[in-house]
């Protein structure tokens, strides 16, 4: 026979592991890191020199010097897509870079409700941006799939 109980956490506190035992709870204030050196350890996945993505094995957690971990494999992918895309980015605008200053058309691929879609700006930044309507379709036709993946940071 399984029985359990719930306990309701307080507003602002979190479990203290280190204190708690199977018969006692014990329940400290929930500090939110103010630093990064607060945060101490981070845990999740890398991007390794052949461009795979690797999660830190359990147990092995990697301290605050390591800044290339994502929280979620969903991130680390998308990072790489993301990474893929700007040189993509850069050899079809060939040199162009948008002036966000000026009100010129710039042609756009952003996320709308959770789809790509293209539209044209004028001074909000997006990060793919195009000189060309042409360019702007044609990038979004050939890397559609890879766009699809970088989306959670989009």
């Amino acid at each position: 026979m399984e029985k359990s109980i719930e306990v309701e956490i307080p507003k602002g506190y979190e479990i203290d592991k280190e204190l708690s035992t199977f018969t006692k709870i014990v329940f400290k204030e929930r500090k939110l890191p103010e630093t990064w050196k607060e945060l101490k350890v981070v845990k999740g996945w890398y991007i390794n020199n052949d461009a795979e993505t690797v999660k830190v094995k359990k147990g092995e957690p990697i301290y605050y010097s390591s800044k290339k971990l994502f929280p979620t494999l969903e991130l680390a992918e998308a990072s790489l897509a993301l990474s893929q895309l700007l040189q993509l980015r850069e050899r079809y605008n060939d040199g162009w870079k948008p002036n966000w200053v000026n009100h010129n058309e710039k042609y756009c691929i952003h996320v709308y409700e959770n789809r790509l879609e293209t539209e044209i700006s004028y001074s909000s930044n997006t990060v793919f941006a195009f000189k060309t309507k042409e360019l702007c379709n044609e990038f979004l036709d050939n890397f559609l799939n890879l766009l699809n993946v970088a989306k959670p940071l989009l």
